[in-house]
């Protein structure tokens, strides 16, 4: 639902800007990290439960 998007937007938002003033090759591989795994994680969970 679109309540559930919203709280996470806003809670990514506050990250990157913290993480940003201290480094900002960080935040960058930080994010890729996590979206790589979320994205693995889906697929696995689609292929094995079509």
């Amino acid at each position: 639902g679109g309540n559930n998007t919203t709280p996470p937007a806003t809670t990514t938002s506050t990250t990157p800007t913290a993480s940003t003033t201290t480094l900002t090759t960080a935040p960058t591989a930080v994010k890729s990290i996590p979206l790589a795994l979320i994205g693995a994680k889906v697929d696995s969970c689609s292929v094995t439960s079509p």
